[in-house]
This record gives C-alpha cells, sequence and structure tokens, in this order.
C-alpha cells in the first residue's frame, strides 16, 4: 500500500525516495510563510494593517523532485542521506 502525506521530513522522505510506502508527501512554504508571518508581527507593532488570513502555498514532492521541494519548502538542501538515497 502507498500513501500521500503531510510534512517534509527525512524519515518520511528516505521511505519514499527508498520505494517504501510513501508514494509523495505534500508541503507547504514553510519559509515562506515564516517570513509573512515575522512581517505581519512587524507591521503590528509599527500599528499598519495585516492581514487576517495568511496562506502558503502547497507543493507535491517526489522521489523525482526531493532536492528542489525541499529547497522550495525550507529554503535549505535536503539532507544527505535523503540526496544519496535519492540518485
Amino acid at each position: 500500500t502507498k500513501i500521500v502525506t503531510l510534512d517534509l521530513a527525512e524519515p518520511v522522505a528516505l521511505d519514499m525516495v527508498k520505494g517504501g510506502n510513501v508514494a509523495a508527501l505534500v508541503a507547504d512554504k514553510a519559509y515562506e510563510l515564516g517570513r509573512a508571518m515575522a512581517a505581519s508581527g512587524m507591521k503590528s507593532l509599527l500599528a499598519q494593517q495585516t492581514p487576517a488570513f495568511v496562506v502558503a502555498p502547497a507543493l507535491t514532492v517526489t522521489k523525482e523532485n526531493v532536492s528542489q521541494g525541499w529547497k522550495d519548502s525550507l529554503n535549505r538542501d535536503a539532507p544527505q542521506s535523503v540526496l544519496d538515497a535519492a540518485k
């Protein structure tokens, strides 16, 4: 049985790239979400109007795009263990 799950983390990414039970991962652009939240916090401190709701786009991460997906989601390189297993 194959599954698609949420959250980009090393253990599930390793399962996915090694052909385990995880077929794909859905991840948000966590870095962008954090950036938007920090900007909203700063605007609030300056008594400026802030959005009531912030949305981050979702990404589908597969074995084929795990390196780019990690970078797009978390703004950093995927762990070496994941990169090595994806080869």
